[in-house]
């Protein structure tokens, strides 16, 4: 009898621990907090929303975006929202990143300096200037390339790439020493209304949709395809979350914006105005692979015949 006790007593005992223990890791688990890093521009308020929605994500804005794919690479952060190209270029060297979302449509505008420039509408009206681009090979410049190639000019050869961070192109526009450049919202918004002399004159999403009746993907959301293994179920709800969110931006801008505005440094019309020049149309999983690989092919980058980087994976 004594014996039986004791068996059971041990039992009961072990029981114990393991409910602890599953406590314990559901409890880890449900403290878990989700880093995310975005750029300071519209693109970011739909996932700036969702997360504060969601409450389980620590959302850091960067100014500097070569420093936050560092920081995601390193695995400081779990999620990243960049340029396309640049997750690809991740992607293409190595690093095992996914792309989950793409959720913008129209961000992006070509803007010149009209006393350099005169009317521009199009962009065989750039033949023998000077434009900037954020970096060699961003996702302005892929599709700037396209667009000149369909005017009969050649980036490089008939107009001159320079390349000047986002700030620094305003201000050169600004100052007359820069005919033009494609910009993202704020910049635009933030470059047009500091300047008569400078005009948002064509709306790059809006160009693209008139040459090939398809979606423009400009940025997305990336992250390490170990952590989206874990973390599958969650990602299926942040998904909706920012579905959610795009519809308030879409229908009512100034929430958005009384939303977001602690996570940008600057002015609250602004901001109101950079949103209004925004679309967004989120997509994921295969409608979303395709869109990519229907951009590559189309500026002249066929992702299925480069078979040995197995594309398809990066989905």
């Amino acid at each position: 009898m004594l014996k039986l006790f004791r068996t059971c007593l041990k039992q009961l005992f072990a029981a114990v621990v393991l409910l602890a223990c599953c406590c314990s890791a559901n409890n880890v688990l449900a403290q878990e907090t989700i880093r995310l890093l975005v750029p300071g521009t519209p693109s970011a308020m739909p996932l700036i929303i969702a997360s504060q929605k969601s409450g389980d994500v620590d959302v850091k804005v960067v100014q500097n975006l070569a420093q936050a794919n560092a920081e995601f690479v390193r695995g400081d952060a779990d999620l990243l929202l960049t340029g396309l190209s640049v997750g690809m270029k991740m992607f293409e060297q190595g690093v095992p990143v996914k792309m989950l979302a793409s959720h913008v449509s129209s961000l992006s505008y070509l803007v010149v300096n009209k006393e350099l420039t005169g009317d521009v509408n199009s962009f065989a009206d750039l033949a023998g200037y000077t434009i900037s681009f954020p970096f060699p090979g961003s996702p302005l410049e892929e599709v700037s390339r396209y667009f000149f190639k369909q005017d009969g000019l050649e980036l490089g050869k008939d107009v001159k790439a320079t390349y000047n961070a986002l700030p620094l192109a305003v201000m050169l526009l600004k100052q007359g020493k820069l005919a033009a450049a494609p910009l993202p919202e704020p910049f635009c918004s933030l470059a047009v209304n500091s300047s008569d002399k400078l005009a948002m004159v064509i709306d790059y999403s809006k160009l693209w949709q008139s040459y090939t009746a398809s979606d423009y993907p400009q940025v997305a959301l990336f992250a390490k395809g170990k952590w989206l293994e874990d973390h599958g179920e969650w990602i299926g709800k942040f998904r909706l979350l920012i579905k959610e969110a795009i519809d308030i931006c879409e229908v009512d801008p100034q929430r958005a914006v009384a939303m977001t505005r602690d996570s940008f440094k600057l002015p609250d019309d602004v901001l109101l105005s950079a949103l209004k020049h925004s679309g967004f149309h989120l997509q994921t999983g295969k409608d979303l692979e395709h869109t990519v690989f229907t951009y590559y092919k189309l500026i002249g980058k066929d992702l299925e015949k480069q078979s040995q980087l197995q594309y398809g994976k990066l989905f």
